[in-house]
């Protein structure tokens, strides 16, 4: 303490001793809990303007050990806060210990004396505690690249060359024990980090630490939702389970692990139910998805039909839109999403926007946390059913239930429906079990009640029914122009995605040409889709010309097509979809290599099982039995046995259930 106070000189804001902060004495031993209740009633009394001379005379108190307690009490932590009264506890220090006796030069693995040492090191070379100090917070030393972490054992060595330069050598401290000064500078580096974790917690323990850090704060989050639909949250998350597909080959069905599949998830933030939900094969979203996932909770839920046998939803068990009636065509106010670049899109900006009613809120980037229902329920999903099936991956590197997913997976014939059955009656779930969140209450039952409760005064935000021929949310909105030529007799025609488009509509309006039109395209299928003039005109559901128009598939699959077909490594064959040669080939290529060896996660599986869930497609049912050029035809034996095992339900589904 730089300055003895008294009461005359002591501030008014310090002589508050009301509003000093107060500990707990309770498990004080009965001396001193009569110490600290002498020492408080006589520093009440003194800054009250008593007379305490004969009070101090009673308690054996003297005048100076009075202020002494009064400074203590009035001193700051580190941390700038106001000590109070717990200077007056046993043992408590207001300040950090000082060395003021020199550090004497010892002899060699000398013991004791030598309290305080780093301290008074630091004190009389001020410039190695500023080179540490930058070390410990950005891990840069001298004109060095900065170290991506700092260990202890690599801090205390430059602090031992960092002495070496200042001239500090053997028999001084630290060189005089035999640690070297190992156990200060520890406790010394501890003590720093916590002291500037905010700084550090970024290159010492990860970003995810450092945002999570950013919770529990004691600082109530400024976006906080009164009412259902206030704040919705929307995140992707990659389930921690692998599944497979059977691909039929001419030594019967081979089972193939897929990638990790995605689910997007938009949950309420007030009740924590889930609205809607998607699941993609594919590595990142797309905008389409996004649009999809909102578009299903603004419109009442239909279940999946469980393709499993004996694998079925609970009763009472589902979405809100579909359950209670109320909320079957909600809107909600507040979107919370993160900067993937799905979410960045200009159809997320707009449309979403106009059709939900809601403003989106992006956040900063890298902030997970400002999302926590929706991270919470990512973990509830996992431990309620993902990370309990013998294929899973376990929530990190370290999990003891991470072993061969793949071989499990493939070994226990843990299929695509059966997965996308199992994400449903798990999400349904969710919504129907109650939660430390709401008070033992499910999301369901949170509400119900908050429809039922009059003095919440919450109103269901309907929104509008869609205007007739307005074009849903999940479908693309996109612009061309129409071709032909009638010199050469060429009818009128629509492009998209370098694949020609008409009607007995289009092909007629010869005054179309070169005009603009609209075409409102949903990429799961585009064997056709559905153009308007550029003044609203419908010129009806054109539909795409040659082999294109033989087989259903989207979008994402004709854009690989095209890249095949530029490069060669696919030629169009007469009277067949190019659609049915690429997924032939892709599983061709996936039954060689399941041939060869023990099968891997690749690609091409992703793409034939992303096709399958869209429904465009039975991998089963492909002709990639002969691995050859010859095309044998599956026997009928394999194609059977094939469809007996992608439905035979296991009992893992059955407990999770």
């Amino acid at each position: 303490m730089s300055r003895k106070f008294t009461r005359k000189t002591l501030p008014r804001e310090l002589a508050a001793c009301n509003q000093w902060p107060t500990p707990d004495i309770s498990q004080l031993l009965k001396d001193e809990q009569l110490r600290f209740a002498k020492y408080k009633e006589m520093i009440e009394a003194y800054l009250g303007g008593a007379k305490v001379a004969e009070r101090l005379s009673a308690y054996g108190i003297a005048y100076a050990d009075l202020l002494r307690q009064l400074n203590r009490c009035v001193a700051h932590d580190k941390s700038g806060h106001l000590i109070g009264w717990h200077a007056l506890l046993p043992y408590q220090r207001v300040k950090t210990y000082e060395r003021m006796a020199p550090l004497r030069q010892r002899e060699i693995c000398s013991k004791g004396g030598y309290t305080g040492a780093l301290g008074k090191l630091f004190a009389l070379n001020p410039d190695i505690q500023a080179k540490l100090d930058k070390y410990l917070l950005t891990g840069k030393r001298d004109g060095a690249a900065p170290e991506s972490r700092v260990t202890p054992a690599a801090a205390h060595s430059y602090f031992l060359a960092l002495c070496g330069d200042h001239g500090i050598c053997s028999p001084s401290w630290p060189f005089s024990v035999d640690s070297r000064g190992k156990t200060s500078l520890w406790r010394y580096t501890s003590r720093f980090w916590d002291e500037h974790y905010d700084e550090i917690a970024v290159a010492q323990y990860g970003q995810k630490a450092k945002a999570k850090s950013n919770t529990g704060t004691g600082r109530p989050s400024r976006l906080q939702a009164n009412l259902p639909f206030d704040v919705v949250e929307l995140d992707e998350h990659s389930v921690h389970f692998i599944g497979c597909i059977g691909v039929p080959t001419c030594k019967g069905i081979k089972w193939v692990p897929l990638r990790r599949l995605s689910i997007i998830v938009l949950a309420d933030r007030h009740s924590r139910a889930i609205l809607s939900y998607g699941v993609i094969i594919r590595q990142e979203p797309t905008d389409q998805d996004i649009l999809s996932v909102v578009a299903r909770a603004l419109s009442p839920w239909q279940a999946r039909e469980m393709a499993v046998p004996g694998f079925e939803l609970k009763t009472a068990t589902g979405m809100p839109s579909a359950l209670i009636s109320e909320l079957a065509h909600c809107g909600f106010n507040l979107l919370l999403v993160d900067n993937h670049l799905s979410h960045l899109a200009e159809a997320v900006l707009t449309r979403l926007i106009d059709m939900a009613g809601c403003a989106v809120n992006y956040g900063q980037t890298g902030h997970f946390e400002r999302r926590p229902h929706i991270e919470g329920i990512f973990h509830r999903l996992e431990e309620l059913g993902f990370v309990r099936l013998p294929s899973t991956t376990g929530t990190d590197s370290q999990d003891e239930r991470r072993r061969d997913a793949e071989d499990a997976a493939t070994k226990h014939c843990i299929t695509l429906d059966a997965m996308l059955d199992l994400i449903e009656a798990l999400i349904a779930d969710y919504n129907a079990r109650p939660g430390a969140g709401n008070f033992s209450s499910s999301p369901l039952d949170q509400l119900r009640s908050d429809l039922g409760d009059s003095d919440l005064g919450f109103m269901p935000p309907w929104v509008p029914p869609r205007l007739a021929h307005e074009p849903a949310l999940d479908t693309t909105i996109e612009t061309g122009r129409v071709g032909g030529n009638r010199t050469k007799g060429v009818r009128p025609h629509i492009y998209l995605d370098r694949v020609r488009y008409t009607n007995h509509v289009l092909s007629s309006r010869w005054d179309l040409l070169g005009k603009t039109v609209v075409k409102h395209i949903r990429e799961d299928n585009i064997q056709s889709f559905i153009a308007y003039t550029d003044k609203g005109e419908c010129l009806g559901e054109v539909h795409a010309l040659g082999n294109w128009g033989l087989e259903p598939h989207s979008r994402a699959v004709r854009r690989e097509i095209n890249k095949m077909l530029d490069s060669g490594a696919i030629t169009e064959i007469r009277g067949e979809s190019p659609v049915t040669t690429l997924l032939t080939l892709l599983g061709r290529k996936v039954a060689a290599k399941a041939l060869k060896g023990k099968p891997k996660i690749s690609r091409d599986a992703q793409v034939l099982a992303e096709e399958e869930r869209r429904g465009n497609t039975t991998v089963s049912e492909l002709d990639t039995a002969d691995t050859t050029a010859a095309r044998a035809p599956l026997p009928r034996e394999a194609s059977e046995e094939a469809k007996r095992r992608a439905l035979t339900p296991m009992h893992t589904f059955k407990a999770i259930n």
